[in-house]
């Protein structure tokens, strides 16, 4: 009996250089040592070696189909124009239906593997509904500046080669979960995944891989990932689709890049807009946790995306219960761990005793201002303040360890908006909202942004109902804003 059928075009298993192996050759071999490890045994993963379109489709034939579990298509402008190739998939189809299902346990028994695109025109009809429906694992990129195609393969250096066996990892876990619902309950019972339910956005071409890489940690330590099928084309159906996902999911993911991304005929909004737009409802009627993931400030030329990402960060309606993200995804990463990980029964901790003596604020700055905070940082100490600053050199669990103390100890919190993105500004904040969580007997009443060259029109644009903030000038000087913060601080403490 076969594991897994592998589905192919002949002419691209032939090596890009002599002495090669075949890409298919190499696909083959490293999804059955993957498989292998994954389960814990030997598979038979089978294809035809010969696939000459002058032999006959027989029984012979037919047969590896009935004793597959698990059909693989591998995708190619030369596979959608076999009549070979789609005898395959249909006897597969036809077969499978005879047996019972396409599907075991809610998942799909055929997989498409796209090694090189095709469009929607070049799919026979016949083929098209099924295909569409299947979620696909691409093994190439686009690179979206040139709109130039590199498959994953190793004759294409590290990078594609490091990238093939990525996507080989995530398409055996798939695999791996409809193979495990063939076994027999009694002698090995299916594990169900133990974890959450995430909603993790689809995103543009040049995010692809990193949306791959939370995906496949996820799935890894037994998180279940949606949407798990591809969207469908129009904008009705896909608000259809995302709104039922969003209400099974108990945390929402977000990357928006410096593309705008492709936009369904009959809307106005690109894919990635509507999903986060509808995440944004979805949080307004269930408080469902959103993180958002935005590139640095000057990173897009795309003029309806530059909008759209600075509205993100102004505009409430679209980061209402939403942490924002900038830079490097690994903090990204932690949050939503954290955010997943089962939540222990805990006593309350202790409230803190905030020391005697004078009113204390927490001034928070990035390294790269440590220079142009000092004046300010300077007017503070001579109005009687004790000035706490985060730790900026050293290891990143001392830094925690004392950006949790300051929060705990302050009276107040003044972050100095420099060279930092905004999002960074508004992370900083929700940190002060969650003291209380630390142990703090009441929030932390006084909470301003000192709003510091260099400036522009946003900065300078820059509001908040429930915050303080001080315009500085070019040169540091004391104005009223920042006499009323000092003010309250230390009204707050008497």
């Amino acid at each position: 009996m076969n594991d897994v059928f592998i589905s192919y075009a002949h002419i691209d298993d032939q090596p890009m250089m002599e002495g090669q192996r075949g890409w298919i050759s190499q696909f083959h071999r490293s999804l059955e040592v993957r498989m292998a490890q994954l389960l814990g045994q030997e598979l038979k993963i089978w294809r035809d070696p010969k696939l000459q379109g002058s032999d006959l489709f027989d029984e012979a034939l037919v047969r590896q189909f009935s004793d597959s579990k698990v059909l693989v298509s591998v995708l190619t402008p030369r596979y959608v124009r076999s009549e070979w190739c789609r005898r395959e998939l249909e006897e597969f189809v036809r077969v499978a239906a005879t047996q019972g299902s396409l599907t075991t346990e809610n998942k799909s028994r055929i997989f498409k593997v796209v090694k090189t695109p095709v469009t929607a025109q070049e799919i026979p009809p016949q083929l098209s509904d099924l295909l569409s429906r299947l979620l696909g694992f691409e093994f190439y990129e686009v690179d979206p500046e040139t709109g130039k195609l590199r498959e994953y393969d190793e004759t294409f250096g590290a990078i594609a080669r490091q990238r093939f066996f990525e996507r080989i990892y995530d398409l055996a876990h798939e695999i791996a979960a409809v193979l495990k619902s063939f076994e027999p309950a009694a002698a090995a019972p299916v594990i169900r995944p133990s974890g959450r339910t995430v909603y993790l956005a689809t995103t543009t071409l040049e995010l692809q891989p990193e949306r791959d890489k939370i995906r496949r940690e996820l799935l890894e330590r037994g998180h279940r990932v949606l949407p798990d099928a591809p969207l469908p084309q129009l904008s009705s159906e896909i608000e259809t689709t995302v709104k039922a996902a969003l209400a099974q999911s108990a945390v929402a993911v977000h990357l928006m890049g410096r593309h705008y991304g492709a936009t369904p005929e009959d809307a106005a909004e690109s894919v990635p807009a509507l999903q986060l737009r509808w995440s944004a409802e979805a949080a307004q009627q269930a408080m469902l946790p959103r993180l958002i993931w935005l590139p640095g400030e000057g990173e897009t030329t795309d003029e309806r995306q530059r909008v759209l990402l600075a509205e993100i960060q102004d505009q409430p309606k679209w980061h209402f219960a939403a942490d924002l993200f900038e830079g490097n995804l690994t903090a990204l990463k932690k949050d939503l761990l954290q955010k997943l990980s089962p939540q222990e029964k805990k006593s309350a901790p202790a409230p803190v005793v905030v020391a005697a003596g004078p009113a204390r604020v927490y001034l928070m700055c990035e390294a790269a201002d440590l220079a142009a905070v000092e004046p300010l940082e300077d007017f503070l100490f001579a109005q009687g303040l004790e000035v706490c600053l985060p730790a900026l050199d050293g290891g990143t669990g001392d830094a925690d360890t004392l950006h949790r103390e300051n929060l705990l100890g302050c009276d107040g919190v003044l972050v100095f908006y420099g060279s930092a993105p905004r999002a960074w500004v508004d992370i900083k904040l929700r940190d002060a909202m969650k003291a209380p969580g630390y142990g703090r007997t009441a929030p932390i009443a006084v909470q301003g942004v000192y709003v510091a060259p260099p400036f522009d029109h946003r900065k300078e644009r820059f509001r908040s109902h429930n915050t303080r903030v001080v315009l500085a000038q070019d040169d540091f000087a004391a104005n009223a804003e920042l006499a009323a913060f000092v003010a309250a601080l230390k009204e707050a403490r008497a």
